[in-house]
């Protein structure tokens, strides 16, 4: 107080003003410089020394503030300091760059600088002050660097676009902010073009889904709540395609809403879900059908309540045929079948294997005509066996077919089944379900072409019918 009171009132307010200031640089981490034009000499304080990585007492030259700037950047501070010290009207400027220190440390730091003229305008001095902004500088690398990595995960994806769609406060007006690289692959126009008219991709949404999108979009901006939809694109090539758009709300500063949000292409998933509903219709219709066969078989077998042991035995082969028909059409995503591989599924467990000639081109047949086909052969297998060629030592069966294009969208299918040297054969006394289910069951499926004989030298069974060209799509060579 005696020091104050011998400076008098305008020295104590002169000290009070100086210590403030000095309070205020220290507080905002400051570092003072200033720079003589006329003399050269540079003086730096103690903090700005600190942030070139030198001891408060080493010494300061325009080279050692030259010398501590990374070498990536002096040619830009140098020149930002020359432009302002060569401009008539040059007077404050501003650089950031990065110190290296003797040890290698590098910092970022921030000066601001002021020119000092003479009422001539020529330029005598600088001075400004130096600030450590390694800290913000790092986090907003690491945030640009990350933001980066980010456009460049949404530009190559390959099944979606990442956007940003600003709303108007009162909700109907629309404006993309941002649109990743997918855009023009998933939907046919460009992200420019989407961000200069919002409706360039909206008029894309499929009209009788707008309602159900307008709805959500509603709901989103009332309650502040993601929402999420799927919705179909009718394209301008004519394709549609199936998006599942998925935003999230946040506000805007204008007070509308900013909706961040992902499009996903469901196309393929549609379509499975598609598929795998009709597959199920299918699968229900064949498995109807199925039961209705095996109903019947049942029925047959064991007429009149007949539940022997030679009834339970022709049931069960019977079952087993249909099972070996199904088993190979399974294998075929049931769109068709080998008849050549079909003919051995089902006589493989009833033909001595020496004893039965196979011979016609392969070729394919759609899963009805398949399960008929491979009930028919089967009972005429089983029918050898107990009473035909195979009941024998010597008799053989020929099996043979031919397939000739009809020149009318159809091919000519002649099938033989032909019994020799087996039992003399006479006709029944009465029909068996074997024999009505070759009889009816072909004459079902192809017409009246199907002929059952029983010849005295043995059983022959004939079929012609015309079969969609198509079958032949497979055929190779017996």
């Amino acid at each position: 107080m005696q020091f104050a009171a011998r400076a008098g009132e305008d020295g104590l307010a002169m000290i009070g003003e100086a210590e403030r200031l000095s309070e205020a640089v220290d507080a905002a981490g400051l570092g003072l410089w200033r720079y003589d034009l006329r003399t050269g000499e540079l003086d730096w304080d103690a903090r700005i020394k600190a942030l070139y990585g030198l001891p408060p007492d080493a010494p300061t030259s325009f080279e050692t503030f030259v010398g501590g700037v990374h070498p990536d950047d002096r040619t830009s501070v140098l020149g930002e300091f020359e432009s302002a010290l060569n401009r008539p009207d040059g007077r404050d400027f501003t650089v950031e760059h990065r110190t290296v220190a003797p040890d290698g440390r590098v910092r970022w730091v921030v000066g601001n600088g002021r020119i000092l003229r003479d009422p001539a305008g020529a330029a005598y001095g600088v001075v400004g002050t130096s600030w450590d902004i390694t800290a913000r500088k790092t986090a907003e690398l690491a945030l640009a660097d990350s933001e980066r990595r980010l456009r460049a995960l949404g530009d190559n994806l390959p099944f979606a676009v990442l956007y940003q769609v600003a709303v108007t406060p009162d909700g109907l007006g629309r404006r993309f902010l941002h649109l990743s690289g997918a855009c023009e692959r998933l939907n046919g126009i460009t992200a420019e073009a989407a961000l200069a008219d919002a409706n360039a991709l909206y008029g894309l949404i499929a009209p009788e889904d707008l309602p159900r999108v307008a709805e959500a979009e509603a709901r989103s901006i009332r309650t502040g709540s993601p929402f999420d939809v799927e919705v179909r694109f009718r394209l301008h090539d004519g394709s549609t395609r199936w998006f599942r758009l998925v935003s999230a709300p946040r506000p805007a500063p204008d007070g509308g809403t900013i909706w961040d949000g992902v499009q996903i292409d469901i196309t393929e998933r549609k379509r499975d879900e598609a598929r795998r509903k009709l597959l199920t219709d299918e699968l229900n219709h064949r498995v109807k059908n199925t039961l209705a066969i095996v109903q019947s078989v049942a029925a047959q077998s064991f007429a009149g309540n007949a539940a022997t042991p030679e009834a339970r035995a022709r049931f069960e082969g019977r079952l087993m045929a249909l099972a070996a028909a199904h088993a190979l059409l399974t294998r075929e995503n049931w769109e068709g079948a080998s008849f050549r591989a079909l003919a051995g599924e089902a006589l493989a467990p009833l033909a001595p294997t020496d004893r039965l000639t196979v011979d016609g081109p392969d070729f394919r047949l759609d899963p009805r005509t398949a399960v008929t086909l491979t009930m028919a052969l089967h009972e005429l297998g089983t029918n050898a066996c107990k009473y035909g060629a195979w009941s024998g030592d010597s008799g053989r069966v020929e099996l043979a077919w031919t397939l000739e294009p009809s020149g009318d969208g159809t091919d000519a299918f002649r099938l033989v089944w032909r019994e020799r040297d087996g039992p003399r054969v006479s006709p029944p006394e009465r029909r068996g379900f074997g024999t009505r289910m070759v009889e009816r069951g072909l004459a079902a499926e192809f017409g009246a072409g199907a002929i059952l004989e029983f010849a005295p030298e043995g059983v022959v069974c004939t079929l012609a019918a015309d079969l969609p060209s198509t079958v032949r799509a497979d055929q190779a060579a017996a």
